[in-house]
């Protein structure tokens, strides 16, 4: 009895781990061959993490987890490569696709076996993972929804976002297939595909250190860019004048120094405001460039800085702001006054005494002794 027992509880352990470890990543790039034989390579949470990341060029919301070796290995390994000498031809555009529950036989599916793919170790439910990357890639249209939503709006049919790039949530192995072949022969695509495997609730909690931390597309970023793209409705005059007394508040509360060596770059626009303490208050943080020729392509993020204007018994100054958190004054005008002043004060004075040392060098007339006659001897 008890060994049957044992049997029983042993079955159901080996069920249970089975429905945790079955995922499976393929990946396709139009410009990098294939290699298939990829496929027994086995991957942590975190790292594949970071590879759907960088493929989905979200990665600024994962920098936490960046500085591992085994990380880059990976990305370097499975991540989007882009070409050493010149483009390529077309723009690559990101199509990320997702099948749940599919039957551990279709894991290896023979029209996908021709593709590069690995395999997520002890993988737990990969839904709501999936959610929260394609909330970063359009953060636009599917931040402000909820999960149920997120995955009805993705599911059933393609979700194309803003920049061209399509989200999809599969319902059978072979409309993932038909979709995927349907997306390499127009060779403009960079493929993802996510297939767990049958045995566990998509939809169910995650343990937020299975899968590591990660940062969200920020609401007051998206109310920001939102004004921005909207500079002439009406109704969005009130909000411009109340944001103009919050940044004269938060200036006020940054008004501590800033101390220590700052980047130049940082790789979030939360990071940015959150080391810079928001530009000092005399500026704003914005994207620089997506630098896509770096082992791991990152975007970067820096202050623009501004000018501060006050007027004091109807006179006008104007403070120029600079520095990587734009904590500094520009005195660059003062600075060439000062400049100027002693050169010029310089040239005066080694003028002046030249002109002295060349009148002591002249020589003395000779008609000054004419008139003085030499001592007479008295007789």
């Amino acid at each position: 009895m008890k060994s049957a027992f044992a049997v029983a509880v042993l079955a159901a352990l080996c069920e249970a781990a089975s429905a945790v470890s079955a995922a499976r990543v393929f990946t396709y790039d139009p410009h990098t061959p294939a290699r298939p034989h990829l496929g027994g390579r086995e991957l942590e949470p975190v790292a594949a993490r970071l590879v759907l990341a960088q493929r989905a060029h979200v990665q600024e919301y994962h920098s936490s987890d960046l500085d591992r070796q085994e990380i880059i290995d990976a990305i370097n390994e499975f991540g989007v490569k882009t070409p050493l000498f010149g483009k390529a031809s077309g723009k690559t555009k990101t199509a990320l696709l997702l099948l749940e529950n599919v039957a551990e036989a279709a894991m290896s599916s023979s029209a996908l076996s021709s593709y590069t793919s690995f395999q997520v170790k002890s993988a737990p439910s990969c839904g709501g993972l999936f959610v929260d990357l394609a909330r970063q890639v359009d953060a636009t249209g599917l931040s402000s929804l909820s999960d149920a939503q997120t995955q009805q709006t993705i599911s059933g049919s393609q979700h194309v976002t803003e920049n061209g790039d399509i989200i999809f949530r599969t319902a059978s192995i072979e409309e993932l297939e038909n979709t995927f072949a349907r997306l390499v022969k127009q060779d403009t695509w960079s493929i993802t595909a996510l297939i767990t495997c049958r045995g566990g609730d998509s939809e169910s909690a995650e343990e937020p250190s299975v899968w590591g931390t990660y940062e969200m597309p920020s609401q007051q970023f998206l109310k920001k860019r939102a004004v921005k793209e909207q500079p002439l409705i009406e109704k969005k005059r009130p909000e411009s004048s109340s944001n103009k007394a919050s940044l004269g508040a938060l200036a006020k509360k940054n008004a501590t120094i800033i101390r220590g060596i700052l980047p130049a770059c940082f790789h979030s626009l939360a990071e940015c405001e959150r080391r810079t303490q928001n530009c000092s208050g005399h500026g704003q943080c914005r994207k620089e460039y997506h630098d896509k020729s770096a082992p791991v392509p990152y975007d970067c993020f820096s202050c623009k800085c501004g000018n501060t204007t006050t007027k004091h018994n109807d006179l006008i100054s104007t403070t120029y702001w600079s520095g990587p958190a734009c904590q500094k004054k520009d005195v660059s005008v003062e600075f060439w006054l000062i400049v100027l002043f002693t050169v010029g004060l310089v040239f005066l004075i080694g003028f002046a005494v030249g002109q002295i040392w060349e009148m002591g060098d002249e020589q003395l007339p000779s008609v000054i002794g004419a008139g003085v006659s030499g001592p007479t001897a008295r007789k």
